[in-house]
């Protein structure tokens, strides 16, 4: 043999016994990745499953009628003698504005 063959030799014994190592270290913490796995996906089925008593209730819509029931029952200004639709403050539009005025020169 020469030199070249017996390097070439020597070189592909070394990165074997590497690969070997790597290899065999790798394949013993397969299990520890597994096990780690399992247990993010225990946490994350956790996470994202809620159960159907943990769900927030659905909102119950109004019917129309109950809608324009509650439009037709508005208050009035609470003026005397005044029995306009309230606006603001208890006041309707007219009162609202005068006050506003009055308010507004002092």
């Amino acid at each position: 043999m020469n030199l070249k063959n017996v390097l070439n030799n020597l070189i592909e014994i070394r990165i074997n016994k590497i690969l070997e190592k790597q290899i065999s270290r790798i394949k013993r913490s397969i299990p520890e990745m597994k096990k780690s796995i399992k247990d993010l996906e225990k946490k994350l089925s956790k996470i994202s499953t809620v159960k159907k008593d943990e769900r927030k209730p659905k909102k119950k819509s109004i019917n129309k009628s109950v809608r324009k029931a509650k439009c037709k029952a508005k208050k009035t200004c609470s003026m005397k003698g005044c029995n306009k639709p309230m606006k603001a403050k208890g006041l309707c539009n007219a009162h609202y504005v005068a006050a506003f005025r009055k308010n507004k020169k002092s």
